[in-house]
């Protein structure tokens, strides 16, 4: 305000002008913070004589919106003293008078917020402006778009909050009104989205599509084990179309209710006509939006239109609502059966193992063995390098007689079929070389009878066997029976799905 006016405001007695102009009218306006009940107050009986001169051209709005672009420019330049009372203070006005999307600021108030997370590293009272956020509800779809962003992440702060803590902030409609809030522009960013109604749209993912992909990016790497790490995580139930493209996330973050909090996502893109899949990778800039930053050189042309259908991927209806609105209310669990399906169309990375496995007294223990390296080395990888060379009988005998240990029958058999395995989640099963070289640790009175045979879990614990040919889950000097080794495998297997 300008300093004339300051003066009066600290004059406790001051005046009400004989007659209400505009100048006079804006005075008052300013004087009471332009809040509606403290100019009702203020001037009693002659309250409608003030409207009767502002209601004509909507001068309390200009004012107010001359307001809130004086306070975010203000902040904006760097002045973040009292950016709290700032806050309440456009929310005021908003509240009592701004109803025009045209009048919001929306580049103001994201530059306002920005300067106070640089400056003040704290965002939690920025919510006091949540009054004045409801009045994107009549901005335009590229203003929402530039702010949601920052909505998801003050959003996600307020999880830590408690309602005194909320309500010490201005937030007197608590969590769930700001999160209805978020809720609400992305669902109308989506409505009136040009890139949803023209271009690209939500569609379920179809088996041709699944096929594109993995004929493809088999024929790029040519190795099982890369291709599957790397799609593993894909969204097989929901992409994006248009007539020429098909767009899904690869990225575990892409299948996160809010992937706005992510920095990096990656995606894969069929171009259908042609019948080739591409991976790469989208940075989020400082405009909120996601470049893509890496990329296969024969989709440079192609950026742009991918870029879009990224940016209606992320802008989409969050997935447990969409597929609750299509009748999917246990869309997890079909995405699991979908997923599964999907990785089923690569060859097996362990294929030449399973052609190894001897027919012998555990061979379903070994079939599970490798069925759950085969299950999970698209999430950790994996190489049948993994699985060692057989050792020879005399190699196992020599070893006994060297060690004084008789190992059990049935690890026998499973030595007899590999020396030795990493487990893709680096669980062990020891082959010769490694077999007992943890003794020393069980070197108790208590467990002096016991070899180490494998690790897993990846905090010391340890697959020990005894005399009898039981196996054991050692941890932290507690010993746990497991049973046969065939109970041992399952049990580490288990662990690793």
């Amino acid at each position: 305000r300008d300093s004339l006016y300051m003066n009066d405001k600290k004059n406790s007695d001051f005046p009400i002008p004989d007659i209400i102009t505009i100048e006079s009218a804006k005075k008052i306006f300013l004087f009471c913070d332009g809040n509606y009940y403290k100019i009702r107050e203020f001037l009693g009986d002659r309250y409608e004589e003030f409207r009767s001169v502002t209601d004509k051209d909507r001068l309390q709005e200009k004012w107010a919106s001359e307001e809130c672009e004086r306070v975010l420019k203000k902040i904006s330049h760097g002045d973040i003293s009292d950016y709290g009372g700032d806050f309440r203070y456009i929310g005021t006005l908003a509240e009592h008078w701004i109803s025009n999307g045209e009048l919001l600021h929306p580049a103001l108030l994201t530059d306002a917020w920005k300067k106070i997370i640089v400056n003040s590293k704290d965002i939690a009272r920025i919510g006091a402006s949540e009054k004045y956020l409801s009045r994107f509800s009549v901005a335009d779809t590229e203003s929402k778009r530039k702010i949601l962003p920052l909505l998801d992440m003050f959003k996600n702060y307020m999880k830590f909050l408690t309602k005194d803590q909320l309500w010490a902030i201005g937030l007197y409609g608590g969590r769930d009104e700001f999160q209805n809030l978020c809720k609400t522009l992305r669902r109308q960013v989506n409505e009136n989205s040009t890139i949803e109604n023209n271009s690209f749209h939500f569609t379920r993912t179809s088996d041709a599509y699944l096929d594109i992909i993995a004929d493809s990016l088999m024929k790029k790497w040519n190795s099982t084990d890369t291709v599957k790490e790397l799609t593993s995580s894909m969204n097989c139930l929901f992409g994006v179309e248009n007539e020429r493209y098909y767009l899904s996330g690869v990225s575990s973050a892409t299948l996160n209710g809010d992937p706005r909090s992510f920095d990096i996502m990656e995606f894969v893109a069929v171009c259908k006509n042609e019948k080739q899949a591409y991976l790469f990778r989208c940075r989020l800039n400082a405009d909120g939006k996601y470049n893509i930053t890496e990329y296969d050189s024969e989709i440079k042309s192609l950026i742009p239109i991918f870029e879009e259908a990224v940016e209606m991927y992320r802008n989409r209806i969050e997935w447990k609502k969409f597929t609750e609105e299509q009748g999917l209310s246990h869309w997890f669990n079909e995405f699991e059966d979908r997923r599964t399906e999907y990785l089923s169309r690569f060859p097996k990375v362990y294929r030449d193992v399973y052609a190894r496995i001897p027919d012998c007294s555990i061979k379903d223990t070994l079939i599970y063995m490798v069925d759950t390296a085969e299950e999970t080395c698209g999430e950790y990888g994996g190489s049948p390098e993994y699985f060692s060379p057989p050792a020879t009988d005399e190699e196992i005998a020599e070893w006994e007689s060297s060690h004084n240990i008789s190992i059990p029958d049935d690890y026998k058999e499973f030595l007899k079929f590999a020396n030795g395995v990493t487990m893709p989640d680096s669980s062990e099963f020891f082959g010769l070389s490694s077999l007992g070289s943890c003794i020393k640790y069980l070197k108790d009175e208590e467990w002096d009878n016991y070899c180490d045979a494998g690790s897993f879990i990846g905090d010391g614990t340890m697959l020990c066997f005894d005399d009898n040919g039981d196996f054991y889950e050692w941890q932290d000097g507690e010993m746990s029976c497991l049973g046969s080794f065939n109970d041992a495998v399952r049990r580490i297997c288990d662990l690793s799905m």
